[in-house]
C-alpha cells in the first residue's frame, strides 16, 4: 500500500508524479521513461518522500481500501450487464466498494488512513 495516495503500491503513479509531474502526460517529454519504467533517482524521491510521511505502510493481508470501504459500509456486488451496483453488507455476493471509497473518502497522508470527505464531494 502506497504511503502517499493510499493505493496499491504496484499499481499508483506516486513515483511518476514525485519527479515529473502529472503522468498521464508524461509520455512525449519522457518517452524511456514511460516505456523502462522509473529510474533509480525517482525512486529514491519516492522513498525519501515516503520516509518524512514515516516508512512504508506495513502489509496488512488486505487490499488497499478494504478496512476503510467496511469502516464507511460500502459495499456493492457486480451484476452482469450492469456492472458494480451498490449493494448491502448481507447481501451474499457483497464486496467492498473501492470505487465509492474514492468518492466519499480521500487518503489522509498525516494519519496514513482514509477519512470522510469534508469538501462536499461524495
Amino acid at each position: 500500500m502506497c504511503a502517499i495516495c493510499g493505493g496499491q503500491l504496484i499499481l499508483c503513479n506516486c513515483v511518476y508524479e514525485l519527479s515529473l509531474g502529472d503522468w498521464a502526460t508524461m509520455q512525449e517529454p519522457y518517452p524511456q521513461i514511460w516505456e523502462d519504467g522509473p529510474t533509480e533517482k525517482m525512486w529514491k524521491t519516492y522513498d525519501g518522500a515516503v520516509a518524512r510521511l514515516g516508512g512504508p505502510l506495513p502489509w496488512d493481508g488486505e487490499f488497499p481500501g478494504s478496512k476503510a470501504a467496511r469502516e464507511f459500509g460500502l459495499w456493492c456486488r457486480m451484476i452482469p450487464g450492469q456492472g458494480w451496483t451498490e449493494c448491502q453488507e448481507e447481501h451474499p455476493e457483497a464486496t467492498e466498494d473501492l470505487n465509492r471509497l474514492h468518492l466519499v473518502a480521500r487518503w489522509d497522508r498525516d494519519t496514513r488512513r482514509w477519512v470522510r470527505r469534508d469538501d462536499g464531494k461524495g
